[in-house]
């Protein structure tokens, strides 16, 4: 109970700048209306690094973004049913004299699938590079504030589905990475090889396998 004041205060806290910054709601309400297909496009440019830039071109590489696009999708999945477990209304179905800048939706608040797709995304691109990984973390940062800003959820909502959408990534790597890496050798014998580059087995090392 005393987590759940201290994250309402803090979304209060945060609705209240809000009220007083009327320049930067076009922004906000574009980056939370807008998120999902934010972080859908930043994984396309991530799978075109890997696929085109011949440093980043190898076989691990390429199964990292393989499973980390499937993961992203595991996991928004499996939030779903967690949504209708915990049944968290929105902060505008709850709290009376917000400020809300969205469209007002039905359904769940916890955990947020907008955290769910940061935290899966970024922990993936992270296992591919730090650089990437940090990008993906800084976008997603600013995501997950918006939604916050716009009074679609809590804070404690999109931390929550990062962890979420980070663990389901990780454990799929980890448990995955060998048979992916096996089906992207039989890729590489059929005509789907140009989605993953026939020399994918270059620059990779021993302890990547």
């Amino acid at each position: 109970m005393a987590l759940q004041n201290i994250d309402k205060a803090e979304f209060l806290s945060i609705n209240r700048f809000a009220k007083r910054t009327p320049g930067l709601h076009g922004i906000m309400r574009f980056l939370s209306n807008e998120g999902v297909f934010i972080f859908i496009a930043f994984l396309i440019v991530a799978y075109l690094l890997v696929r085109f830039i011949p440093k980043w071109t190898t076989k691990n590489n390429m199964v990292k973004i393989a499973i980390t696009g499937v993961g992203t999708v595991i996991a928004v999945g499996i939030n779903q049913p967690l949504t209708h477990i915990f049944k968290e209304p929105r902060p505008f179905n709850s709290l009376p004299h917000i400020l809300v800048l969205i469209n007002r939706v039905h359904d769940y608040s916890f955990p947020s699938d907008h955290g769910v797709m940061v935290g899966a995304v970024t922990a993936g691109l992270y296992l591919i590079n730090p650089i990437l990984g940090t990008i993906s973390l800084i976008i997603g940062l600013l995501i997950a504030f918006s939604r916050v800003y716009t009074a679609a959820h809590y804070p404690h909502d999109l931390i929550a589905g990062m962890i979420v959408g980070s663990v389901v990534v990780l454990l799929l790597y980890v448990l995955t990475k060998k048979p992916v890496a096996k089906l992207m050798d039989w890729l590489e014998k059929t005509p789907l090889k140009v989605f993953i580059g026939g020399n994918s087995k270059q620059n990779t090392t021993p302890s990547e396998t």
